[in-house]
């Protein structure tokens, strides 16, 4: 259906950290983006200088469920 998929995983470079990041671009030129990370910005240390301690193994979602949800027809751009 002429989509582009990108996908790009990052880990901190303490290794605890993960983020998965998926942006579809269609061939109409809507471009759907999905972020997700194994640790949330609310539940963090005070100082800023500090590495993110994560909260959970791995991201919630892998990035083939990540492009899977953005593919769905049903998920439909309104502007």
């Amino acid at each position: 259906n002429h989509e582009i998929v990108i996908i790009l995983q990052s880990r901190s470079s303490a290794g605890a950290t993960t983020l998965y990041q998926v942006t579809v671009v269609h061939g109409d030129g809507t471009e759907l983006t999905a972020m997700v990370e194994n640790f949330s910005q609310n539940d963090q240390p005070l100082s800023k200088s500090s590495q993110p301690t994560p909260q959970r193994p791995t991201p919630p979602m892998t990035t083939e469920q990540l492009v899977e949800m953005l593919l769905r027809p049903e998920l439909t751009l309104y502007v």
